[in-house]
């Protein structure tokens, strides 16, 4: 059996096939309004997920692994405290505290590669692990992001302002 030599043939060109979502079909729909901008005073997760936390209270490295979130704009007492990081239970998720980051510093730690701390002008200092460099490094730039952002919005508060709104922060976390 010799094989016959294919024939060439020409296509006609046709019009491309239309999909139900085009103009062409009739069932074009048009995109929806765009929604508002978020009010930038809302309160909002920025990051989440979990870290390992330090105990306090004991000397010997002991740490828990905690859900934690930054909130940027955290409402305490119906008061703006700023950025906070928020701590959950890993297993049940049932809240476990507030650490406001008002006036707070964040740095990785040198004596370990995943470790940073977040520091309240030395009276308190929360020592969190991440599970990777990458995962820490992304930690500290959203904090420190954060803590950038909100110490901006303080500073271009007028002086009578400013003092009005430190007191009620105090008040708010007392």
């Amino acid at each position: 059996g010799a094989s016959r030599p294919r024939r060439r043939t020409r296509r006609r060109a046709s019009s491309p096939p239309t999909s139900p979502g085009s103009p062409k079909t009739g069932f074009f729909k048009k995109a929806p309004p765009p929604e508002p901008p978020a009010d930038p005073k809302a309160e909002a997760v920025v990051l989440s997920g979990v870290l390992s936390r330090k105990k306090a209270g004991y000397v010997m490295s002991s740490y828990r692994k905690q859900r934690c979130k930054v909130v940027r704009n955290r409402r305490e007492k119906g008061v703006n405290i700023g950025p906070a990081l928020l701590f959950a239970d890993a297993q049940t998720g049932a809240l476990l505290g507030t650490s406001p980051l008002d006036g707070c510093d964040v740095a990785p730690r040198k004596d370990n590669k995943v470790g940073f701390e977040v520091s309240r002008g030395g009276k308190k200092t929360d020592a969190l692990r991440a599970s990777t460099v990458v995962d820490r490094d992304a930690w500290v730039k959203v904090l420190s992001d954060e803590l950038n952002a909100w110490a901006a919005s303080l500073h271009a508060l007028p002086p009578r302002e400013l003092k009005r709104r430190r007191s009620s922060i105090a008040a708010a976390q007392a």
